[in-house]
């Protein structure tokens, strides 16, 4: 597949994904996930909250509200005293306390990526290597506003070169959390 787009990356870059919950499993009961995602090290830090997660036929939706902690390097810190991700003053993180009831924070571990950015038909394409330690993953992401169009696009490009495929059957945070390879 990267072959296939050499000519169209765009960026590459290193990501560590950690992922944090209240003690008593607040966010995962409401089927919510936060995350806080470094870039290259810590050139960025961005914070995530996922609610609502569905993945059906390879095309996953539900809400994602975003901010960047105000120091990459400094939010470092949450990885060993998650209660200072409480402090940022972002959407998801006042979402996390007032829609789920977050008044204390645990991280949860992570994994890391590596992921390849690319054009492909007006959309940025994600390839993605996901290194857990019982496995390593490849999956696609295309965020879009159509994603069955983008989708049957995607499929033909893969079959005409004879790249094989098969849909994802779950998050990378389920299989981070199930340590499965699905």
């Amino acid at each position: 597949m990267a072959a296939a787009l050499s000519s169209s990356r765009t960026a590459t870059h290193a990501q560590e994904n950690f992922f944090f919950d209240g003690p008593s499993r607040e966010l995962s009961a409401a089927r919510a996930v936060l995350r806080v995602r470094f870039y290259n090290t810590d050139k960025r830090a961005l914070i995530t909250l996922k609610g609502q997660q569905v993945l059906a036929g390879g095309v996953g939706r539900g809400s994602e509200h975003e901010c960047d902690a105000p120091d990459p390097v400094a939010a470092r810190a949450f990885l060993t005293h998650p209660d200072k991700l409480l402090e940022v003053d972002g959407d998801p993180i006042q979402r996390a306390k007032a829609q789920y009831g977050v008044k204390s924070l645990a991280c949860l571990g992570g994994f890391e990526n590596l992921r390849s950015d690319y054009a492909f038909e007006g959309h940025t394409l994600e390839l993605d290597e996901t290194r857990y330690p019982w496995g390593t993953l490849y999956e696609i992401e295309v965020e879009s506003a159509e994603p069955e169009a983008v989708k049957a696009k995607l499929e033909g490009f893969l079959a005409e070169r004879g790249i094989p495929f098969t849909h994802s059957a779950t998050t990378k945070f389920a299989n981070f959390i199930n340590k499965t390879l699905l």
